[in-house]
């Protein structure tokens, strides 16, 4: 489930460009897909003061944060028992054109394992079960009674992040106008992960309905605590 965080942004095309791409739907889809991957892996400790960098054809994407959700944060999340918050600042190349696009990020992987690939679901007879049930990731989505692991996006502009989440970040400025840099955040949450294992994220971004991927690789036992915690 995506949603829009309540902020002004700087300017009139930036809120455009807002409202053109977070819809009320589950996922977006975009028309083209740039077809390669750039990866990258980040090391440790690189979360929040190196910003490991991601070029590609349309944007450059940094890593701000990669951190685990608080267990107060997962009060009232059940069946959820873990999940981890990620942290993108996409920048526009120059001479790219359009409005910026997205396929949302709804999962990640653990030691090839989805996260999450499971989801409370309500059985035949009206009773809520307690167990996690596979779902192919894209397959439609049975009845729910609560959806605690849906992700939860939201787009805002470097300058709206940094005042709103992480003002320890106040020296990192963008030089970009507002419609030329998105920091995206994507809330996810999971059964429990394993203690230790190789994480992988890929996101779909681009700019004008044209998307191309990017990878980032982490350790689950390096990942520290979420910095960035949305709001209700």
């Amino acid at each position: 489930m995506m949603k829009r965080e309540k902020n002004d942004m700087a300017n009139k095309k930036g809120e455009e460009m807002l409202e053109h791409n977070l819809g009320s739907k589950p996922a977006k889809s975009v028309v083209v897909w740039l077809g390669f991957i750039v990866f990258c892996l980040v090391c440790p400790g690189a979360y929040a003061e190196e910003f490991p960098m991601l070029e590609g054809q349309l944007s450059e994407v940094r890593i701000v944060e990669i951190g685990r959700i608080s267990t107060q944060r997962l009060v009232g999340k059940e069946p959820a028992e873990d999940g981890v918050v990620f942290v993108f600042r996409v920048d526009r190349k120059p001479g790219v054109l359009g409005p910026f696009s997205l396929v949302e990020l709804r999962r990640f992987r653990v030691n090839d394992t989805d996260y999450p690939s499971k989801r409370l679901t309500t059985q035949a007879d009206g009773e809520t079960s307690d167990d996690w049930k596979f779902l192919p990731p894209k397959a439609k989505s049975p009845p729910t009674t609560a959806d605690p692991d849906e992700p939860h996006t939201v787009l805002l502009n470097w300058s709206d992040y940094i005042q709103e989440y992480r003002p320890d970040l106040a020296a990192h400025t963008c030089d970009l106008d507002d419609c030329d840099s998105l920091t995206m955040i994507v809330e996810i949450y999971c059964p429990r992960l394993p203690s230790a294992g190789q994480g992988i994220v890929t996101i779909d971004v681009g700019w004008g309905q044209v998307t191309e991927k990017f990878s980032y690789s982490f350790q689950v036992e390096h990942l520290p605590a979420a910095q960035t915690e949305l709001t209700e």
